[in-house]
Protein backbone atom coordinates (compact mmCIF):
# COMPACT_ATOMS: atom_id res chain seq x y z
CA UNK A 1 0.00 0.00 0.00
CA UNK A 2 1.67 3.49 -1.25
CA UNK A 3 -1.01 5.59 0.66
CA UNK A 4 -1.73 6.24 3.74
CA UNK A 5 -4.39 8.47 3.76
CA UNK A 6 -8.06 6.52 4.21
CA UNK A 7 -9.16 6.65 0.74
CA UNK A 8 -12.72 5.46 -0.04
CA UNK A 9 -12.12 1.95 -1.94
CA UNK A 10 -9.92 1.42 1.91
CA UNK A 11 -12.55 2.57 4.04
CA UNK A 12 -15.19 0.27 2.34
CA UNK A 13 -12.95 -2.77 2.71
CA UNK A 14 -12.25 -1.92 6.57
CA UNK A 15 -15.79 -1.40 6.95
CA UNK A 16 -16.61 -4.58 5.06
CA UNK A 17 -14.24 -6.83 7.51
CA UNK A 18 -15.60 -5.33 10.18
CA UNK A 19 -18.95 -5.86 10.03
CA UNK A 20 -18.05 -9.54 8.86
CA UNK A 21 -16.20 -10.43 11.70
CA UNK A 22 -18.54 -8.80 14.36
CA UNK A 23 -21.64 -10.21 13.16
CA UNK A 24 -19.61 -13.73 13.15
CA UNK A 25 -18.32 -13.68 16.87
CA UNK A 26 -18.33 -17.99 16.89
CA UNK A 27 -15.72 -16.94 14.24
CA UNK A 28 -17.86 -19.89 11.72
CA UNK A 29 -17.11 -17.92 8.92
CA UNK A 30 -13.78 -16.23 9.51
CA UNK A 31 -12.05 -18.43 11.76
CA UNK A 32 -9.80 -17.55 14.81
CA UNK A 33 -6.69 -18.77 12.29
CA UNK A 34 -7.36 -16.42 9.32
CA UNK A 35 -8.00 -13.71 11.40
CA UNK A 36 -4.31 -14.64 13.06
CA UNK A 37 -2.70 -14.99 9.55
CA UNK A 38 -4.48 -12.40 8.16
CA UNK A 39 -2.84 -10.34 11.00
CA UNK A 40 0.69 -11.37 10.82
CA UNK A 41 0.83 -11.00 7.32
CA UNK A 42 -0.66 -7.56 7.39
CA UNK A 43 2.50 -6.85 10.13
CA UNK A 44 4.85 -8.50 7.23
CA UNK A 45 3.39 -5.91 4.44
CA UNK A 46 3.95 -3.41 6.66
CA UNK A 47 7.19 -4.13 7.66
CA UNK A 48 8.40 -4.18 4.11
CA UNK A 49 6.75 -1.01 3.30
CA UNK A 50 8.19 0.97 6.01
CA UNK A 51 11.01 -0.68 6.78
CA UNK A 52 12.10 3.02 8.85
CA UNK A 53 9.01 3.05 10.85
CA UNK A 54 9.78 3.92 14.13
CA UNK A 55 6.43 3.18 16.53
CA UNK A 56 3.07 2.61 15.74
CA UNK A 57 1.35 6.09 14.14
CA UNK A 58 -1.49 6.51 12.81
CA UNK A 59 -0.79 5.95 9.24
CA UNK A 60 0.94 2.69 10.34
CA UNK A 61 -2.05 1.54 11.76
CA UNK A 62 -4.47 2.54 9.14
CA UNK A 63 -2.09 0.79 6.78
CA UNK A 64 -1.84 -2.63 9.20
CA UNK A 65 -5.78 -2.29 9.06
CA UNK A 66 -6.38 -1.87 5.68
CA UNK A 67 -3.33 -4.92 4.85
CA UNK A 68 -5.71 -6.94 7.40
CA UNK A 69 -8.78 -6.36 5.29
CA UNK A 70 -7.59 -6.73 1.81
CA UNK A 71 -5.79 -9.93 3.20
CA UNK A 72 -8.93 -11.27 4.63
CA UNK A 73 -11.66 -10.83 1.37
CA UNK A 74 -9.22 -12.60 -0.54
CA UNK A 75 -10.01 -15.31 1.80
CA UNK A 76 -13.40 -14.78 1.64
CA UNK A 77 -13.87 -14.15 -1.70
CA UNK A 78 -12.46 -17.74 -2.41
CA UNK A 79 -15.43 -18.98 -0.93
CA UNK A 80 -18.08 -16.28 -1.40
CA UNK A 81 -17.73 -14.58 -4.60
CA UNK A 82 -20.22 -11.82 -3.51
CA UNK A 83 -17.65 -10.04 -1.76
CA UNK A 84 -15.52 -8.89 -4.09
CA UNK A 85 -18.43 -7.61 -5.94
CA UNK A 86 -19.05 -5.40 -2.34
CA UNK A 87 -15.50 -4.68 -1.66
CA UNK A 88 -14.63 -2.85 -5.11
CA UNK A 89 -16.23 0.82 -5.70
CA UNK A 90 -19.25 0.86 -7.84
CA UNK A 91 -18.56 2.15 -11.10
CA UNK A 92 -21.53 2.37 -12.19
CA UNK A 93 -22.37 5.75 -10.78
CA UNK A 94 -18.79 7.18 -11.77
CA UNK A 95 -20.39 5.97 -15.74
CA UNK A 96 -23.93 8.50 -15.09
CA UNK A 97 -21.86 10.88 -13.58
CA UNK A 98 -20.07 11.10 -16.81
CA UNK A 99 -22.79 10.10 -19.15
CA UNK A 100 -25.60 12.24 -17.56
CA UNK A 101 -23.46 15.65 -18.35
CA UNK A 102 -22.70 14.30 -21.54
CA UNK A 103 -26.03 13.94 -22.44
CA UNK A 104 -27.19 17.39 -20.96
CA UNK A 105 -24.43 19.30 -23.47
CA UNK A 106 -25.55 17.03 -26.30
CA UNK A 107 -29.34 18.40 -25.87
CA UNK A 108 -28.52 21.80 -25.15
CA UNK A 109 -26.79 21.58 -28.59
CA UNK A 110 -30.03 20.37 -30.05
CA UNK A 111 -32.20 22.08 -28.59
CA UNK A 112 -32.97 25.47 -30.27
CA UNK A 113 -33.71 23.08 -33.06
CA UNK A 114 -36.99 22.29 -31.93
CA UNK A 115 -38.71 25.36 -32.10
CA UNK A 116 -38.82 28.10 -35.29
CA UNK A 117 -34.70 28.25 -35.84
CA UNK A 118 -34.71 31.92 -37.19
CA UNK A 119 -36.82 33.50 -34.46
CA UNK A 120 -36.40 33.36 -30.49
CA UNK A 121 -39.94 34.39 -28.33
CA UNK A 122 -38.88 36.47 -25.31
CA UNK A 123 -42.11 35.55 -23.67
CA UNK A 124 -42.30 31.85 -24.79
CA UNK A 125 -43.36 29.29 -22.40
CA UNK A 126 -40.03 27.09 -22.08
CA UNK A 127 -38.03 30.34 -21.76
CA UNK A 128 -40.17 31.68 -19.18
CA UNK A 129 -39.91 28.23 -17.41
CA UNK A 130 -35.90 27.92 -17.37
CA UNK A 131 -35.22 31.69 -16.11
CA UNK A 132 -38.42 30.40 -13.31
CA UNK A 133 -36.90 27.23 -12.70
CA UNK A 134 -33.59 29.12 -11.96
CA UNK A 135 -35.04 31.45 -9.54
CA UNK A 136 -36.43 28.02 -7.69
CA UNK A 137 -33.23 26.64 -7.62
CA UNK A 138 -31.50 29.73 -6.38
CA UNK A 139 -33.94 30.51 -3.91
CA UNK A 140 -33.98 26.95 -2.22
CA UNK A 141 -29.96 27.02 -2.43
CA UNK A 142 -30.08 29.96 -0.33
CA UNK A 143 -33.01 29.05 2.53
CA UNK A 144 -31.76 25.05 2.15
CA UNK A 145 -29.27 25.68 5.24
CA UNK A 146 -32.30 27.38 7.31
CA UNK A 147 -34.76 24.62 6.38
CA UNK A 148 -32.55 21.63 6.59
CA UNK A 149 -33.29 19.36 9.65
CA UNK A 150 -32.28 15.87 10.78
CA UNK A 151 -33.55 13.00 9.02
CA UNK A 152 -36.39 11.59 10.61
CA UNK A 153 -36.81 8.07 12.56
CA UNK A 154 -39.18 6.99 10.15
CA UNK A 155 -37.22 7.72 7.45
CA UNK A 156 -33.88 5.70 8.67
CA UNK A 157 -36.01 2.91 9.35
CA UNK A 158 -37.69 2.74 6.09
CA UNK A 159 -34.12 2.55 4.34
CA UNK A 160 -33.02 -0.30 6.81
CA UNK A 161 -36.07 -2.15 5.86
CA UNK A 162 -35.77 -1.71 2.23
CA UNK A 163 -31.97 -3.09 3.37
CA UNK A 164 -33.64 -6.11 4.91
CA UNK A 165 -35.91 -6.68 1.72
CA UNK A 166 -33.56 -6.36 -0.49
CA UNK A 167 -30.91 -8.59 0.81
CA UNK A 168 -33.34 -11.86 1.31
CA UNK A 169 -32.20 -13.37 -1.55
CA UNK A 170 -28.25 -13.53 -0.58
CA UNK A 171 -30.22 -15.03 3.03
CA UNK A 172 -30.78 -18.31 1.29
CA UNK A 173 -27.59 -18.56 -0.49
CA UNK A 174 -25.23 -17.40 2.30
CA UNK A 175 -25.11 -18.40 5.88
CA UNK A 176 -26.69 -16.67 8.54
CA UNK A 177 -23.57 -14.65 10.49
CA UNK A 178 -21.95 -13.75 6.83
CA UNK A 179 -25.45 -12.61 5.99
CA UNK A 180 -25.67 -10.40 9.29
CA UNK A 181 -22.69 -9.00 8.31
CA UNK A 182 -23.71 -7.78 5.13
CA UNK A 183 -26.72 -6.46 6.33
CA UNK A 184 -24.64 -4.47 8.88
CA UNK A 185 -22.22 -3.36 6.22
CA UNK A 186 -24.83 -2.20 3.97
CA UNK A 187 -26.59 0.33 6.65
CA UNK A 188 -23.32 1.39 8.10
CA UNK A 189 -21.69 2.01 4.37
CA UNK A 190 -25.00 3.91 3.48
CA UNK A 191 -24.16 6.26 6.57
CA UNK A 192 -20.76 6.67 6.11
CA UNK A 193 -21.10 7.71 2.40
CA UNK A 194 -24.08 9.14 2.12
CA UNK A 195 -22.61 12.99 2.23
CA UNK A 196 -19.86 11.94 -0.08
CA UNK A 197 -22.97 10.28 -2.16
CA UNK A 198 -25.03 13.35 -1.76
CA UNK A 199 -21.68 16.09 -3.06
CA UNK A 200 -21.11 14.13 -6.42
CA UNK A 201 -24.78 14.22 -7.27
CA UNK A 202 -25.12 17.53 -6.59
CA UNK A 203 -21.79 17.73 -8.93
CA UNK A 204 -23.36 15.78 -11.57
CA UNK A 205 -26.46 17.70 -11.34
CA UNK A 206 -24.57 21.44 -11.52
CA UNK A 207 -22.18 20.17 -14.06
CA UNK A 208 -25.16 19.02 -15.88
CA UNK A 209 -26.91 22.15 -15.95
CA UNK A 210 -24.16 24.18 -17.03
CA UNK A 211 -23.09 21.75 -19.80
CA UNK A 212 -26.85 22.13 -21.35
CA UNK A 213 -26.68 25.99 -21.48
CA UNK A 214 -22.93 25.77 -22.95
CA UNK A 215 -24.60 23.13 -25.89
CA UNK A 216 -27.42 25.58 -26.36
CA UNK A 217 -25.04 28.94 -26.34
CA UNK A 218 -22.78 26.86 -28.52
CA UNK A 219 -25.40 25.94 -30.83
CA UNK A 220 -26.78 29.51 -30.89
CA UNK A 221 -23.44 30.84 -32.14
CA UNK A 222 -22.10 28.34 -35.01
CA UNK A 223 -25.86 28.92 -36.27
CA UNK A 224 -26.16 32.78 -35.94
CA UNK A 225 -22.85 32.18 -38.59
CA UNK A 226 -25.48 31.18 -41.16
CA UNK A 227 -28.39 32.32 -39.44
CA UNK A 228 -30.05 35.18 -38.95
CA UNK A 229 -31.86 35.27 -36.14
CA UNK A 230 -34.66 37.44 -34.67
CA UNK A 231 -35.77 37.95 -31.36
CA UNK A 232 -40.00 39.31 -30.84
CA UNK A 233 -42.66 39.24 -28.38
CA UNK A 234 -46.24 38.98 -28.82
CA UNK A 235 -49.30 38.65 -26.64
CA UNK A 236 -53.19 38.66 -27.62
CA UNK A 237 -54.08 40.65 -24.33
CA UNK A 238 -51.01 42.69 -23.27
CA UNK A 239 -50.30 45.96 -25.50
CA UNK A 240 -46.98 47.06 -26.20
CA UNK A 241 -45.79 49.12 -23.07
CA UNK A 242 -47.70 46.53 -20.64
CA UNK A 243 -45.24 43.94 -22.65
CA UNK A 244 -42.20 45.70 -22.18
CA UNK A 245 -42.83 46.32 -18.09
CA UNK A 246 -42.82 42.21 -18.38
CA UNK A 247 -40.03 41.69 -19.93
CA UNK A 248 -38.07 44.39 -18.23
CA UNK A 249 -38.97 42.81 -14.60
CA UNK A 250 -38.34 39.14 -16.19
CA UNK A 251 -35.03 40.38 -17.78
CA UNK A 252 -33.90 42.68 -15.24
CA UNK A 253 -31.33 40.45 -13.71
CA UNK A 254 -29.19 40.19 -17.21
CA UNK A 255 -29.69 44.13 -17.56
CA UNK A 256 -27.87 44.20 -14.70
CA UNK A 257 -25.51 42.08 -14.81
CA UNK A 258 -24.88 42.69 -18.89
CA UNK A 259 -25.91 46.22 -19.20
CA UNK A 260 -26.79 46.58 -23.01
CA UNK A 261 -25.35 48.72 -25.48
CA UNK A 262 -26.51 52.22 -26.84
CA UNK A 263 -27.63 50.18 -29.94
CA UNK A 264 -29.34 47.44 -28.28
CA UNK A 265 -31.18 49.66 -26.77
CA UNK A 266 -32.35 51.55 -30.02
CA UNK A 267 -33.13 48.46 -31.45
CA UNK A 268 -34.97 47.48 -28.79
CA UNK A 269 -37.43 50.63 -28.74
CA UNK A 270 -38.76 48.94 -31.86
CA UNK A 271 -42.16 47.51 -32.51
CA UNK A 272 -41.87 44.41 -31.17
CA UNK A 273 -38.69 42.89 -32.93
CA UNK A 274 -34.91 42.29 -32.23
CA UNK A 275 -32.95 41.18 -34.98
CA UNK A 276 -29.65 40.23 -34.72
Amino acid sequence: MSVTEMNEALARQIALVRAIESADQHCAIVSVEDRRLASLGAREQLASASPTADGVTQSTATQFIGYRAALLLRQLAQRYPVLTTLAGHSRHLALVSILIPALAFIVGIAVDRIADPHRVDLLSAPLLGILVWNLAVYAAMLLWPLLKRPASPWIAGSGAQWLHAASTRLAQTLPGPLHAGLLDFALEWRRLSGPLDAARIGRTLHLSAALFAAGATLSLYLRGFLTQYAAGWESTFLDPSQLQAVLSIVFAPARIMFPPSAASRAAASGPGRLTA
